[in-house]
């Protein structure tokens, strides 16, 4: 049996790009993914946490194989949840909250292509995301605040013409 060992590194909000990336999974093989926002801001705990499998190539009732979650990296700890190769994501999962969990997947035939990610949400404030479909689920970055030169000048323009239009009302 082949073994693949795929590890997703978290990516921490603010980077320009996403560490992830899919991978194939076909009969025979063994995955473990690593999902870790250790390291992310904000930083674990959160109140809720999503974990997309964002699979595609999808065959039913091709595609045969088991997912296993994990409590801990390296597929240890404990199992706390399972699923056919068909699941899409994982939710309202207290063990996800941490921020540290590992998925693996056992394809037995068939072959699908994954890119698990790990989305924690706190009570308020912004999400933390290792990367891959979990991106598309962070807010926005909020709109870059004009330089002081800039509202300077706008403020000077706008003074100026306030006073040339003072002075036309008066001569008419």
């Amino acid at each position: 049996m082949r073994t693949i060992v795929a590890l997703s590194l978290a990516v921490l909000l603010g980077a320009s790009a996403s560490e992830s990336a899919p991978i194939t999974v076909s009969a025979g093989d063994f995955v473990t993914f690593n999902l870790d926002l250790s390291g992310a801001t904000p930083a674990p705990p959160y109140d809720r946490a999503l974990l997309s499998l964002a699979r595609t190539g999808l065959d039913i009732p091709g595609d045969v194989g088991e997912w296993l979650f994990w409590t801990e990296l390296n597929g240890t700890g404990s199992v706390f949840a399972l699923g056919d190769a068909t699941l899409g994501a994982l939710a309202n999962f207290v063990e996800l909250n941490d921020g540290v969990v590992s998925a693996t997947l056992r394809m037995t035939s068939g072959a699908i292509t994954v890119e698990p990610c790990l989305l924690g949400i706190p009570a308020e404030g912004r999400r933390a995301s290792t990367g891959g479909e979990c991106d598309r689920f962070l807010e926005p970055p909020p709109p870059p605040a004009p330089e002081p030169v800039t509202v300077t000048l706008l403020g000077v323009g706008i003074a100026l013409a306030l006073i040339r239009r003072g002075g036309r009302t008066r001569s008419s």
